[in-house]
């Protein structure tokens, strides 16, 4: 064997003990974790009405995938997330149309759109259970308003960034504005 040979099967050896080390101190961790928190569960350090214990979550876990309830509920949240999701991005691409056609408005809403971005969407949350209640339409309205920011902000600097020189020719053969909007801001 090469000297070469040797070097590198000594640094491969290296890296997977490296590599096992870590794992293992990662494994460590997460099982201090859990077992800290079930044992604090246990001895009421800490108010089991606000951290269950681990065990008692895979009890629940368990008893709601036999029941088959688990699956009932994930998928009416999934419609709902999805329904909210879409209202969003559908509103998103009408604001962001609605920005682009007369730039005065964009100039004037531009830094609330930002602001807006900024700030943490979910903590509107409890304000929309309390405002719509704790039903299907705080929910939809919740995906709504984290996707139309963001869908908003996404289009609107998508159809800034359409080539001038496109825009132009379309202009030069006589496209109106809507026209432009649908088959050059779209389209790009």
């Amino acid at each position: 064997m090469k000297h070469s040979d040797l070097l590198h099967e000594a640094y491969r050896k290296k890296y997977r003990m490296e590599k096992r080390m870590t794992r293992i101190y990662q494994f460590i961790i997460f099982a201090s974790f859990f077992s800290l928190w079930e044992l604090a569960s246990h001895y009421r350090l800490i108010d089991p009405l606000i951290f269950s214990s681990p065990s008692a979550v895979c009890q629940l876990f368990v008893q709601k995938i036999s029941d088959g309830s688990l699956v009932n509920h994930m998928s009416i949240t999934l419609f709902e997330t999805v329904l909210g999701f879409l209202l969003g991005t559908f509103c998103g691409i009408l604001l962001a149309a609605a920005l682009w056609w007369p730039t005065r408005l964009a100039n004037v809403l531009d830094p609330y759109l930002v602001i807006l971005n900024a700030m943490p969407k979910v903590a509107l949350a409890p304000i929309l259970i309390v405002a719509l209640g704790p039903g299907m339409i705080s929910i939809v309205a919740m995906g709504a308003i984290i996707s139309v920011i963001i869908t908003t902000i996404v289009i609107y600097t998508a159809f800034q960034e359409v080539d001038e020189n496109y825009l132009k020719v379309m202009k030069t053969f006589g496209a109106k504005k809507k026209r432009r909007l649908s088959r050059g801001h779209f389209a790009s």
